[in-house]
């Protein structure tokens, strides 16, 4: 009797030391989880931080202090900027800096230094209606609509508005005004304007040539315009800190 009260006892003092010991067991394996799933957390916020983004790429053709130095005091100046850096991811435009350059003093001119999205003869009426009609194109355009300059490269005639359109995914021909009061747009139909004329391909000159070549190159009647194409070119360069290696800057 006394053997089998021995036994019992043995028994039930090593299932409450069993129970002791297991749930001690367990927190540490819980522990050891959480600082392995903890581990994967900081080893996953690190590769989110060290991976470059898309944007971060293609802003480094240009960075916002040097677009505030080419453009400043623009009200919207983020946004401007922003928007060029989106509309070029994946173009030439995106990678190289003197096109990149090439390119804002065009642009520069065209917009007068980005505050302009509408031609200004078209604003006082003298060439509302001077880009109408199908154009080379054959193109049916709508009726009350008009396709003066519009957007940051000033983005004239019905073929240009619906090829630019095409590419970018929008019908312009039947809503022109978006190129003028969307800043992604301008900046879109500025940069298919670019790369459909392969502007960026020869000197500032050549780029000149193609985008207002029948006026100004050659002592045509709008030569003297050269000189602002010029002076903005100039000040892309300064502010990025290139030189001219692009060849000539005068048609």
């Amino acid at each position: 009797m006394k053997s089998l009260l021995l036994l019992l006892v043995c028994a039930l003092l090593c299932h409450v030391a069993l129970a002791a010991v297991v749930p001690e067991a367990a927190n540490v394996a819980a522990s050891d989880l959480d600082k392995r799933s903890q581990r994967k957390s900081t080893n996953k916020a690190k590769q989110l931080v060290q991976a470059p983004s898309s944007s971060s790429s293609s802003a480094s053709v240009l960075t916002s202090a040097e677009f505030n130095c080419i453009f400043p005091g623009l009200a919207n100046g983020q946004q401007v900027y922003s928007a060029l850096i989106s509309s070029v991811k994946g173009k030439s435009l995106g990678t190289s800096r003197p096109e990149m350059a090439m390119f804002l003093g065009q642009v520069g001119h065209e917009s007068n230094g980005l505050t302009a999205t509408t031609e200004y003869c078209a604003l006082s009426g003298s060439c509302l209606t001077s880009f109408d009609g199908p154009g080379w194109c054959g193109v049916k355009t709508p009726k009350g609509k008009h396709y003066y300059g519009r957007g940051y490269m000033q983005l004239s005639w019905a073929c240009n508005y619906q090829a630019a359109g095409k590419a970018i995914g929008m019908d312009l021909l039947n809503n022109p005004d978006i190129v003028a009061s969307s800043v992604s747009v301008s900046w879109q139909t500025s940069v298919w304007f670019w790369n459909v004329n392969n502007c960026g391909a020869g000197s500032y000159a050549s780029a000149t040539q193609k985008i207002n070549g029948a006026l100004e190159c050659n002592g045509g009647p709008g030569a003297s315009n050269q000189a602002s194409r010029i002076a903005h070119y100039n000040t892309a360069l300064k502010c990025m800190k290139l030189p001219n290696n692009r060849g000539p800057t005068r048609c």
